[in-house]
């Protein structure tokens, strides 16, 4: 299974990308825009929501791809404050919700943003965790309905930026041309503002400070 981000995905494959309107997922619209038919939003009550539903709604118009917000009751101790980042299982949710809508619609990929940045805190976010998923579903045979016939579908799951880090992100979506300070990071906004202060505004900032001093790589005209 391909789970790194040299690997340009099948423009043939319909897709859904689990999308924040955080850097990491934005990139990803922007890398497969040509076959991306939804932007999926959740509303689980995080303290960010109107600032990520914002985003998303930008470049949802920006790129002219529907965006579906589907909204989820979570129980968490954690969706305020500093710790507002921590929701038990909160991707594995996601993608459960991400490949129903997808199988349900008829596309054949689901996308979501982890990066390498995130592996070692979070298990959602390592390689092995994705193939595990995939696996666990390739043990079932799945099946649609389309037009009366009974058909065989399978929708993979796939997270093309898994291998980068944020300085990474960074750099190709300035390469990309995507406006940054559109997109929203910050766990726990403050007066509409980012806080400086989540584990989300943290490593934002400092990957920001690390990209400034590397050089940018495009083609020459």
């Amino acid at each position: 299974m391909a789970l790194n981000s040299s690997t340009f995905l099948d423009k043939d494959h319909p897709a859904a990308l689990l999308c924040s309107g955080g850097i990491d997922s934005i990139l990803i619209a922007y890398r497969y825009r040509e076959h991306i038919k939804a932007l999926i939003f959740f509303d689980y009550g995080q303290p960010a929501v109107r600032q990520e539903a914002s985003a998303v709604s930008f470049f949802s118009q920006e790129l002219g791809i529907e965006m579906v917000t589907i909204k989820l009751a979570l129980e968490a101790t954690a969706l305020t404050g500093s710790d507002a980042c921590i929701v038990p299982e909160r991707n594995l949710i996601f993608i459960a919700h991400g490949l129903h809508y997808a199988q349900v619609h008829g596309l054949t990929r689901v996308y979501y943003g982890a990066i390498r940045d995130d592996a070692e805190d979070y298990v959602d976010c390592r390689i092995e965790w994705v193939r595990k998923i995939r696996m666990a579903r390739h043990s079932t045979t799945l099946y649609q309905v389309l037009n009366g016939i009974k058909t065989k579908v399978m929708t993979e799951l796939e997270a093309p930026v898994i291998t980068m880090s944020k300085v990474d992100v960074l750099i190709e979506s300035i390469e990309l041309g995507i406006p940054i300070d559109k997109t929203w990071s910050c766990y726990n906004p403050q007066a509409n503002l980012p806080c400086s202060h989540c584990a989300s505004c943290s490593l934002f900032m400092r990957a920001i400070e690390i990209a400034s001093k590397k050089p940018l790589y495009r083609d020459c005209p």
